[in-house]
C-alpha cells in the first residue's frame, strides 16, 4: 500500500474508532503507532483536501507513511526533534513561520516536522540528528548555515543507519518534502545546491546502509541537467539501479514548473491532485538501464538480412557524413551541384548508374561564397524536374560552427521544412579564427554536425572543404586535421585535370562504397557547363597508373614556369614552386636535353643558371 493509493475506505478498514464527517472531509480515530486505544481524547487526526489524505498523530507524531507502515508489522519510533534556534519547543502552536513555509511548498507542516524541520522565527529551520549545524530559510527567498566554522552536512535529512532499499536524490528541501507528502521513495535533498558537488562516495554509502535503488530528479535548467547527469554517474558506479525523473519532458517551459514541488503546486488545482501528480512523476520516470540497450549477435543477424536504405544507390544512406575535397577551381561547387540533383531530383550522380537516387528528397544548401545571382545561376543549371523534392538555399546568412545559435537555427529549419541532406560549401568560410591544422579546434565542426544529426538522426550532411597544393584524391589531401578522415563516412576527392582543364579526375572512399573497380581506381570525368544546365560524366579510370606521368608533367610546367619569372638558380627554384631539390635537377636536366631551358655557368662558386629557350621568329 503506497500513500496515493489510500481511500476513505481503507481507512475505515484499518482505524479503531474511526469517525469521519463527510461535510467538512475531516475525521478522527485511535493512532495505532502508539497506546491509544481507549482514552478520552482520540489522538488522531485526518483530513482530505483536493483528494490528499493528511493524517497525522498529536501525541506521537506518526503520519500516514507511519500508519501504513504499522499494518505492515513495522514498528514506529517517534522522530526526536531539536528545539528552534530561540530555545522553544518545536512541537509549539505553530505561528509565522511554518506556515509560510507550509503554504508556500503545498506540503502539510505535519510533513516537515516529521523530517527534523522546526520554526525560526519568520522562517524554517532545517536540522540534523548528528551535528549542530542547521540551515535556515526565510522569507521570501533568504537562506543560511547556522554555524558557519562546521561542516556542512551533504544531504538532508542526515541518511540514517538503515536504508530502504528505493531511495530519492533531489535538488532542494522543498522537492524532499514534496516526496514525503505525496509518499515516493525515501526522499534526501541536496543541501548546496547543484552547484555543491555531492561528497566523494557518497551513493556507495547509501550502498552500504542497504539501498539498492535510487532515483534522481534534478531542476529542469542548466545546473539541474548537470547535478542529475553527475549524480546518475556516480550512483550507477556504486551498482545501484537508477531512475531519473525528467520534469522538462512533461511540462511546457513556459509555465515556470521546474522542480518537482513546483510541478506538485500545479497539480494541486486538479480534481485529483495526488494522483495527477503521482501520475505526472510516472510518465516523467525513465529507468537508465532501460535507456542503454544493446542489440544480440542473433539480432545483429536479423538486422543484416534487411535492404539497406540508400539515398543514393550503393553511396549514401541516411545519417551519413559526407566529405567533398579538391584544390580551388577544381569543380567542388558543380560536383556538389550534381549531388544536390541526384539527391532532390532522382538522378544519377556523374552520370554513373551505379550511383542513381533512390527517391525526390528535400535538400538544404548553406552557401558562405561567391555572389548570390551567379550562385543562382548555377543552381538553375541543375534543371530539375517539376516534381523535385525541396531544395532550400541559404546564402552568405553568417553560418558559423563556431557559434552555437548557428546551428540551433538550422535544426529548426531542418526540422520545420522537413530536410534530408544539408550541404556546407565552404567548410573554411563557416570556421573563422579555428587552425584547420589542430584537430582539437577543428572539432567543433564534427561536434555541432553530431548536434544536428543527434536531433535529426536520418539528416545527411556533406561538408565541402579545400585540399592542400601538393597531395590529391586522397585523406591525406585534405586540408588541416586529420580529425576529418575519421569522422566522415564518405569521401568524395576531385582535382582538375593538368592536361584538359574541361576534364575533372575524382575518386570516392569510404566505409562501405562498392566501386567495381580495383584498388588504386578512381573516374576521371568530362565537365560540360552552357548556359542552360552543366553535366559531368565520368568514366572508369585506374588512377595510379596515370598519376605519376600528370605529376611529372605539372612538375615540369612548375619549373618552366618559375625559371621564367627570373628564379635561375635550382635553389631558387626549390624556393619558388616548393619541389625537392633532387626533382628540381632531374627536372631541371631533362628539360634542358629537349631543349626546352638552357643551362648557363653562374656567378660565384660555378652555381648553375637556367634561362627558357626563345622561339626563333618566323
Amino acid at each position: 500500500m503506497e500513500v496515493g493509493e489510500v481511500t476513505l475506505d481503507w481507512l475505515e478498514a484499518n482505524l479503531e474508532g474511526f469517525e469521519w464527517n463527510d461535510k467538512r472531509r475531516t475525521g478522527e480515530a485511535y493512532c495505532p503507532c502508539h497506546d491509544d486505544v481507549g482514552t478520552s481524547m482520540k489522538g488522531l487526526s485526518i483530513s482530505e483536501k483536493n483528494g490528499t489524505w493528511l493524517v497525522y498523530c498529536h501525541s506521537c507524531h506518526a503520519t500516514l507513511v507511519d500508519i501504513i507502515e504499522s499494518q505492515n508489522g513495522v514498528s514506529f519510533s517517534p522522530t526526536v526533534r531539536k528545539t528552534s534556534a530561540e530555545g522553544k519547543d518545536s512541537t509549539r502552536t505553530r505561528t509565522r513561520g511554518m506556515r509560510w513555509w507550509s503554504e508556500k511548498t503545498g506540503v502539510p507542516a505535519v510533513v516537515w516536522e516529521r523530517l527534523g524541520c522546526v520554526e525560526h522565527g519568520k522562517g524554517v529551520e532545517f536540522t540534523f540528528a548528528t551535528t549542530e549545524q542547521s540551515k535556515v530559510r526565510m522569507p521570501p527567498k533568504e537562506m543560511h548555515w547556522t554555524h558557519e566554522d562546521l561542516d556542512t552536512p551533504a544531504l538532508w535529512p542526515y541518511p540514517q543507519d538503515d536504508l530502504p532499499e528505493h531511495v530519492m536524490l533531489v535538488e532542494g528541501e522543498s522537492d524532499c518534502g514534496t516526496a514525503h507528502a505525496a509518499g515516493l521513495p525515501f526522499a534526501f535533498a541536496i543541501t548546496k545546491g547543484a552547484g555543491g558537488a555531492l561528497p566523494p562516495g557518497w551513493a556507495h554509502a547509501l550502498s552500504a546502509r542497504g539501498a539498492k535503488e535510487i532515483t534522481i530528479c534534478g531542476d529542469a535548467d542548466d545546473s539541474g541537467q548537470r547535478f542529475t547527469a553527475r549524480a546518475t554517474a556516480e550512483a550507477l558506479d556504486a551498482a545501484l539501479l537508477v531512475n531519473v525523473i525528467h520534469i522538462d519532458s512533461i511540462v511546457d517551459p513556459f509555465t515556470g514548473v521546474a522542480d518537482l514541488n513546483s510541478l506538485w503546486c500545479l497539480c494541486s488545482d486538479m480534481e485529483s491532485p495526488l494522483q495527477s501528480f503521482l501520475d505526472a512523476v510516472n510518465l516523467a520516470t525513465t529507468q537508465v538501464s532501460s535507456e542503454i540497450t544493446a542489440t544480440t549477435y542473433e539480432e545483429m543477424l536479423e538486422i543484416a538480412k534487411t535492404e539497406v536504405t540508400w539515398v543514393v544507390n550503393e553511396l549514401i544512406s541516411p545519417g551519413d557524413k559526407v566529405l567533398l575535397s579538391g584544390p580551388q577551381k577544381a569543380f567542388k561547387t558543380w560536383i556538389m551541384l550534381d549531388l544536390v540533383r541526384a539527391i532532390a531530383d532522382g538522378s544519377a550522380f556523374l552520370c554513373e548508374a551505379l550511383y542513381t537516387g533512390t527517391s525526390k528528397r528535400n535538400v538544404l544548401i548553406i552557401e558562405e561564397e561567391g555572389s548570390q545571382q551567379q550562385f543562382a545561376r548555377r543552381v538553375r543549371r541543375m534543371d530539375l524536374s517539376p516534381d523535385h523534392g525541396k531544395v532550400l538555399v541559404q546564402h552568405r546568412k553568417a553560418f558559423r560552427f563556431t557559434d552555437p545559435d548557428s546551428m540551433s537555427r538550422v535544426i529548426a529549419l531542418c526540422r520545420e521544412e522537413e530536410i534530408d541532406c544539408v550541404f556546407f560549401d565552404p567548410l573554411q568560410r563557416m570556421i573563422p579564427g579555428v587552425n584547420e591544422n589542430d584537430s582539437n579546434e577543428t572539432g567543433v565542426v564534427w561536434d555541432e554536425i553530431a548536434r544536428l544529426q543527434q536531433a535529426l538522426p536520418h539528416v545527411i550532411c556533406v561538408v565541402v572543404h579545400h585540399a592542400n597544393k601538393t597531395e590529391r584524391l586522397t585523406w591525406e589531401s585534405t586540408r588541416g586535421s586529420s580529425r576529418h578522415g575519421g569522422e566522415v563516412d564518405l569521401g568524395i576527392f576531385c582535382e582538375k585535370s593538368l592536361l584538359d582543364s574541361s576534364k575533372v579526375r575524382m575518386r570516392i572512399d569510404g566505409r562501405d562504397v562498392h566501386l567495381e573497380m580495383e584498388e588504386g581506381w578512381g573516374f576521371e570525368g568530362t565537365v560540360k557547363i552552357t548556359d542552360d544546365d552543366f553535366e559531368i560524366r565520368v568514366s572508369q579510370m585506374q588512377i595510379e597508373d596515370i598519376l605519376p606521368a600528370v605529376r611529372g608533367k605539372k612538375n615540369s610546367e612548375e619549373i618552366i614556369k618559375a625559371v621564367g619569372e627570373g628564379h635561375m638558380t635550382r635553389q631558387a627554384i626549390v624556393e619558388a614552386t616548393g619541389l625537392s631539390l633532387n626533382t628540381v635537377i632531374s627536372k631541371t636536366k631533362a628539360l634542358v636535353s629537349e631543349g626546352i631551358l638552357i643551362e648557363s655557368e653562374g656567378k660565384g662558386r660555378g652555381a648553375r643558371e637556367y634561362s627558357v629557350k626563345e622561339e626563333p621568329l618566323d
